[in-house]
C-alpha cells in the first residue's frame, strides 16, 4: 500500500518498523489505522461466531393432535444449534440476541385427508397464522407457516402450533417432515 510519509517504506515492505518511525506522525497513524481495522474485523468474526443464533429442529417422535384444537407440536431432535437458544425439552427458540428472525415450520401428518394449519406462537400468543389448507383427496396434510419475527434477544420466545380438522392424527416424524428452524436476519 503506498503511503506519502517520510521513513514509512517498511510498513510497506514488511520490515519491522524502526522505533524512530514509531514516532513519525504519519507511521503513528497508519499503525493506528491497521489496530482497528484488525480490531473491527476480530470483533466482526467473534460476533458472527457467537452472536447469530440459528438452529433446526425435526419431530423424531410424533405429536398426537386432536380435532379442531391447536396443539403445541414436539421438535425433540436438532439438526443444528448455533448458540443453544433452541430448548428440546420445551420446543421452544429463545434467542439471546435482539433482532429480526426468519422463522420456517411445517408439520405433516401422518395419514392424509385432514385439513387445517400450523401458526407461529410469540411468548405464548398467537403471532403468525400459516396457509390453510383443506385436501379434498387422500392427499397427505402439510402445514408450512413462514414470518419475520422481531424477538427482543431476553425474554421473547417462539414455538409451533398445529391445529387439523380429521378425528385424531399424529404428526409424521423426521427431518423432511415436520420442522422448525430460524436464523437471525438483522440484529436490533
Amino acid at each position: 500500500m503506498p503511503n506519502n510519509y517520510p521513513n514509512t517504506s517498511n510498513i510497506d515492505t514488511g520490515l519491522p518498523i524502526t522505533p524512530e518511525q514509531v514516532k513519525d506522525p504519519g507511521v503513528f497513524n497508519e499503525l493506528s489505522l491497521i489496530y482497528r481495522a484488525i480490531k473491527s474485523l476480530a470483533s466482526a468474526i467473534y460476533n458472527r461466531d457467537v452472536g447469530s443464533p440459528t438452529f433446526s429442529a425435526y419431530a423424531s417422535a410424533a405429536t398426537n393432535l386432536v380435532q379442531n384444537v391447536y396443539t403445541k407440536i414436539g421438535f425433540q431432535t436438532t439438526e443444528w444449534n448455533v448458540t443453544g437458544a433452541y430448548d428440546t425439552g420445551l420446543s421452544r427458540f429463545t434467542p439471546k440476541v435482539a433482532g429480526y428472525y426468519q422463522v420456517n415450520a411445517c408439520v405433516t401428518m401422518a395419514t392424509s385427508f385432514a385439513g387445517g394449519n400450523s401458526v407461529i406462537y410469540k411468548n405464548g400468543v398467537v403471532y403468525k397464522y400459516g396457509v390453510s389448507i383443506n385436501p379434498t383427496s387422500a392427499d397427505t396434510a402439510i402445514f408450512p407457516v413462514n414470518s419475520l419475527v422481531h424477538l427482543n434477544g431476553s425474554t421473547d420466545y417462539i414455538e409451533i402450533y398445529c391445529m387439523q380438522t380429521a378425528v385424531t392424527q399424529n404428526t409424521a416424524n423426521g427431518a423432511i417432515y415436520t420442522y422448525f428452524n430460524a436464523a437471525l436476519v438483522l440484529k436490533a
